[in-house]
């Protein structure tokens, strides 16, 4: 019975809570894992299947093959009715009357120490292709068509500090169109390198 009133006590409450909040840190931490994985993914974990389209489901980080345009009919328009009030507003934004490129490289520009003799970069990143669903069914019991995610990438590559245009090594041999280019620059006595796949 005792026991019972010392677990019950408001001090023992107090310290068991204490235990299960997080600190800022971890919240901190937890709430950027959420808005990765919301505005880049992956929601579903590294092997995820989906009904939607990759780019409808993400907002960031989707590239194309070179050159791949978007059509002007699916760009969308914001608050388009003109009926929209308060916060929502009405918007001047309206979709581009011609065809766009869509993004078909990602880079990044730095500063090395003059001392490096040379970088070793790992491009890591995921492709999406529409297949038959090993796992989810229609309402018939078919295999559903869904969005399958695959790891691409995560090889290593020797990048060697030398003025000039870099060779232009493929990243994953499974999908060699994937390759590096950049450019090496000394700026003083440093190294400025700039790279994108």
């Amino acid at each position: 019975m005792a026991q019972d009133q010392v677990s019950n006590s408001p001090n023992a409450q107090a310290g068991l809570l204490a235990q299960r909040l997080r600190s800022p840190r971890q919240l901190r931490t937890e709430l950027q894992s959420l808005v990765v994985k919301e505005l880049l993914g992956p929601r579903g974990g590294p092997v995820e299947e989906f009904d939607e389209r990759p780019r409808d489901r993400y907002l960031i980080g989707m590239l194309a093959a070179k050159n791949k345009l978007i059509p002007a009919a699916e760009m969308d328009a914001l608050a388009e009715d003109g009926e929209a009030s308060g916060e929502d507003g009405a918007t001047d934004d309206t979709p581009p009357a011609a065809d766009s490129l869509f993004p078909s490289s990602i880079g990044l520009t730095c500063t090395v120490d003059g001392q490096a003799e040379q970088l070793l970069v790992t491009a890591r990143w995921r492709r999406y292709l529409g297949e038959k669903s090993e796992t989810l069914t229609t309402e018939k019991g078919n295999p559903a068509v869904v969005w399958k995610r695959y790891p691409k990438g995560n090889i290593a590559r020797k990048v060697p500090l030398a003025e000039g245009d870099l060779a232009a090594p493929v990243l994953d041999p499974n999908q060699p169109e994937v390759y590096l280019q950049g450019q090496v620059r000394r700026l003083e006595d440093d190294w400025i390198v700039s790279l994108f796949w």
